[in-house]
């Protein structure tokens, strides 16, 4: 966290470019057959074509799945489990047109299926984007009013979709975090980047300050898509800019990067979030958070670095803190 001299919170994230773990979406298991028709549906009645429709989805789905380990036997029964006593099954569909859409079967939409199965028992999946949203009350709030105020933050959640195959994105809460970490991205999934918000401090965070920090963490998220798309063996000719800092500052890097090109970015979501209502300064002032310890912090004359910490210090106490 920031102590005395920094704006006093932090974000962090695991900095290695080249750290891509296996700890993606489970797989084990053969799926089972069920083909989700009701015992009380008629064959001959007017659903015959929905049901076809839901045989069908079930059975290609499961045949996608199949080649990569299948699906999780309690995840494929709550598949099966949607068809209603009329042989309709949505999700079934839904899915179906994820892996049409999406490039057909491979390992990263199987991951993918698996992780927004084990969601969706009460949390949002956005299969256009491929977004899991775990989040809930005060910070699915802000993060849907992110997506609705916010082109920028909504160009770049669009990065994770379908026509950049690279990693799937989850929002979630943690309340093992500390005090001091305000949030946390995750690198090491196989076909997954994890944001986790802290959730031990939700209650005293300001809606904006919260805006910011999600807005923080999809930035590192993206960072982490770029190096992905390349293989994790970036070089100059690919992203320059990714290049340089982590050949400058190694474990820090993207910190580094931040402060130095990216504080515009997140004043620019903030104002649209905050539907303008404040200067341009005040949203920069408040970019730095979880920036400090960087070159770019350290190069701040003393006199903007006290603005900066008094302003940061001032809007926690007086900032509004409920979203509705």
């Amino acid at each position: 966290g920031g102590g005395s001299g920094s704006p006093g919170e932090s974000e962090t994230s695991n900095t290695n470019p080249n750290e891509n773990g296996n700890t993606g979406g489970g797989g084990g298991g053969t799926q089972g057959t069920s083909n989700g028709n009701s015992a009380g549906a008629n064959p001959t009645d007017n659903v015959g074509i929905s049901l076809t429709e839901a045989e069908i989805a079930l059975s290609e789905i499961y045949d996608c799945v199949s080649n990569y380990g299948g699906l999780n036997p309690i995840l494929g029964g709550y598949l099966s489990s949607q068809t209603d006593s009329r042989g309709h099954n949505p999700l079934a569909l839904k899915i179906k047109k994820f892996i049409d859409d999406n490039g057909g079967c491979s390992a990263e939409n199987n991951s993918f299926i698996e992780l927004a199965l084990q969601a969706l028992d009460g949390f949002e999946v956005d299969w256009e984007e491929q977004i899991i949203n775990e989040l809930t009350d005060k910070a699915d709030c802000v993060f849907q009013k992110l997506k609705s105020s916010s082109t920028k933050f909504k160009d770049m959640i669009k990065k994770f979709d379908g026509d950049f195959p690279v990693a799937h994105l989850r929002y979630s809460i943690d309340n093992s975090l500390p005090d001091s970490i305000n949030a946390v991205t995750n690198n090491s999934g196989q076909h997954l980047i994890a944001i986790r918000l802290n959730g031990n401090t939700m209650n005293k965070r300001t809606i904006l300050g919260l805006a910011r920090t999600i807005a923080h963490e999809t930035i590192h998220a993206e960072l982490y898509r770029k190096v992905r798309s390349v293989n994790n063996l970036i070089s100059i000719n690919d992203f320059p800019g990714i290049y340089d800092y982590y050949r400058r500052y190694l474990k820090n890097w993207q910190h580094q990067q931040m402060a130095a090109h990216y504080r515009q970015t997140i004043a620019d979501i903030l104002k649209e979030f905050d539907n303008n209502q404040h200067s341009n300064q005040f949203y920069l002032d408040l970019a730095w958070v979880g920036l400090a310890k960087t070159t770019a912090w350290n190069n701040l004359p003393s006199s903007e670095k006290t603005r900066v910490i008094n302003l940061v210090s001032d809007f926690k106490s007086t900032g509004n803190k409920n979203c509705n």
